[in-house]
């Protein structure tokens, strides 16, 4: 396999490592599968009848672009190749290992949300609230809104960057995406799965560009508090949406049992 193709392969699988397909804008999308298209033409000709390729060509042309599928397999072949040395080689395993170890949980949750048959749809509801005003509050909303009136009223902004009271810091819950693996992923409502992925993954671009050396500037606090303040009403109008009006679940409850309503008009003012 040449280099150059590494390389290129490189470029758009550290893309998937950040965002799932779905995110990307349409442009993005059509560029991306051309560019996967133009790159295993040249390597279908590079390493003639591998099954592999074959097989990758082909989830490369489906309708619905899985990179799930399309890593496992791009991996597969990678470790067959006589490069073991080679450092774009490395990383691109790497990368791929990211992109499968982030997608997997995000596949198998879209899958069981649209193979529900043998619930009705009021024990679907049943669950979906039961997760959002027990599970999500119990184990996310009060961290969020806990770690957003540390930031705002206290002024320890190292709570981005560090962990505090044993709990993570925001970069590293970002980075761990619990929120996803905990919550959103446990769901069965394929509309409320999407959207809140997307709103997730919304809230978490502010730290991509951070690591726990990074020197905070004024404005990245800001940027970060802003964020943070834009997902948790996400998260409350989801609250909202499905029937559930305020918060009294959470294991700090940094404003007390609150309504949303209430909540909404503190955080406003913040």
């Amino acid at each position: 396999m040449e280099i150059t193709n590494l390389e290129k392969l490189e470029k758009i699988v550290d893309r998937l490592s950040y965002h799932p397909f779905f995110l990307f804008k349409e442009k993005e999308k059509e560029g991306l599968i051309k560019d996967l298209k133009n790159l295993f033409s040249s390597l279908s000709n590079e390493l003639g009848g591998d099954k592999t390729i074959k097989k990758i060509v082909e989830i490369i042309e489906e309708k619905d672009f899985n990179e799930f599928n399309f890593s496992k397999n791009l991996k597969d072949l990678l470790s067959n190749t006589s490069l073991e040395d080679n450092i774009i080689l490395k990383k691109l395993t790497e990368l791929l290992t990211v992109v499968i170890n982030k997608s997997k949980p995000f596949y198998l949750a879209k899958q069981v949300s649209l193979d529900k048959d043998s619930l009705t749809e009021d024990k679907t509801k049943e669950h979906n609230k039961n997760i959002i005003s027990v599970d999500m509050q119990l184990y996310a909303l009060d961290y969020f809104l806990l770690m957003h009136k540390t930031i705002s009223e206290d002024g320890n902004e190292h709570v981005i960057l560090k962990s505090v009271n044993n709990l993570p810091s925001l970069l590293g819950d970002a980075l761990g995406e619990d929120m996803l693996k905990k919550i959103v992923f446990t769901l069965f409502d394929y509309t409320l799965l999407i959207k809140m992925v997307r709103d997730y993954y919304r809230y978490k671009e502010v730290f991509y560009d951070l690591t726990e050396d990074t020197k905070l500037t004024k404005e990245k606090i800001g940027a970060i508090k802003e964020s943070l303040k834009s997902y948790i009403f996400s998260l409350i109008e989801v609250s909202e949406n499905i029937g559930v009006l305020e918060n009294n679940n959470g294991m700090y409850l940094p404003y007390g049992k609150i309504s949303f309503s209430k909540l909404r008009e503190i955080l406003n003012k913040k």
